[in-house]
């Protein structure tokens, strides 16, 4: 800074300077939440920050955040695998550093059809399940219990020798495991 004095009746006072090392704290780092990983179907991501009033910007495509990037206004919903990157800033601190995170969707395969449905049938009713997915492997329990990746393994039509319930999961290369179908039948 350079400064003179000047005042009417006087001369200008001689030239002044001043050199000034403005030193900011860094705003705190973006963390997300919950930490960064595999997830089944979808992931609801929140981004906080512990710096007084922060605003903070993200990008959801790997790029580096900048103030001119999207404001942070409440959670995120990932369905598919995605790379969020985030910087906080606020009056009176320097930008943040980036902080980063992936999370991997795993997608759930789709949850089997039995058919029929649930009910009342009389005796040599068969009871066959289906998925979406025609490579899916389709495990299941004529017991009422979860069936597990060790469950049954199912090939044809379950012949239904009385009151039964089943359970039955799909499970498709790279995907997670599904829903359980369930259905119960009575027999007359």
């Amino acid at each position: 800074v350079q400064a003179i004095a000047v005042a009417s009746g006087y001369q200008d006072s001689p030239v002044v300077s001043a050199t000034y090392d403005v030193t900011l704290p860094s705003a705190a780092a973006p963390t997300f939440s919950p930490t960064p990983g595999k997830y089944i179907a979808s992931v609801i991501v929140s981004i906080g920050d512990s710096t007084p009033n922060a605003i903070i910007h993200y990008t959801l495509d790997g790029s580096t955040p900048l103030s001119s990037s999207s404001v942070y206004k409440g959670p995120l919903t990932f369905t598919s695998t995605t790379t969020v990157k985030a910087i906080a800033t606020a009056s009176g601190y320097w930008k943040s550093a980036v902080s980063g995170a992936q999370y991997s969707v795993i997608p759930a395969a789709p949850t089997p059809v039995l058919s029929p449905n649930s009910g009342s049938y009389t005796p040599g009713q068969t009871v066959t399940i289906s998925d979406s997915i025609p490579t899916a492997t389709i495990r299941y329990t004529t017991d009422g219990s979860t069936p597990t990746t060790k469950s049954a393994f199912y090939t044809k039509p379950i012949l239904l020798k009385g009151t039964e319930t089943i359970n039955a999961i799909a499970i498709a290369t790279g995907d997670v495991e599904s829903s359980v179908a369930t259905a119960t039948y009575t027999q007359q």
